[in-house]
């Protein structure tokens, strides 16, 4: 594993399609709020936005892009801000009763200096990353479940 990538796996009880839709809806319905205009999502669709950094909560101007998007299989998101990049990815596989779903979160720092502030907090950002991508593939599960079930 790389160390400024993170990783979360999860057996899910639905099937990749369901779990694809639910995902790409939620998506769709972030990225409307940004801009209205959107009607789906597609590679190379984006939108900018002033996120909130992880640490002191300031706006910070971004721009978030679909970089990959394959039904079923792949959804990639890049968001672009002053200081780096971040590269959110969700892998699906079909597995017997289910769906194995990995989340990974990369982050490229433009300061070093940063890089190497986070890989000093990486272990307790792990748990926290660990227990939000948890509540995040419940809640997307829950959803898939009950709409395409």
């Amino acid at each position: 594993m790389r160390l400024d990538t993170l990783n979360y796996h999860k057996r899910l009880n639905c099937d990749a399609t369901s779990f694809f839709k639910v995902l790409e809806k939620e998506q769709l319905a972030y990225f409307q709020q940004k801009d209205t205009q959107l009607g789906q999502l597609t590679e190379g669709t984006q939108v900018r936005s002033a996120l909130r950094t992880k640490m002191s909560q300031t706006p910070v101007a971004s721009t978030m892009l679909v970089k990959r998007l394959v039904k079923n299989e792949c959804f990639e998101l890049e968001t672009n801000y002053p200081g780096g990049t971040i590269l959110q990815t969700y892998r699906l596989k079909e597995v017997e009763q289910g769906v194995a779903v990995t989340y990974s979160e990369k982050n490229i720092l433009e300061n070093g200096k940063n890089q190497l502030s986070m890989l000093l907090v990486l272990p307790l950002y792990k748990f926290f990353y660990n227990r939000n991508g948890k509540k995040r593939l419940q809640y997307l599960e829950s959803l898939a479940q009950q709409v395409y079930n």
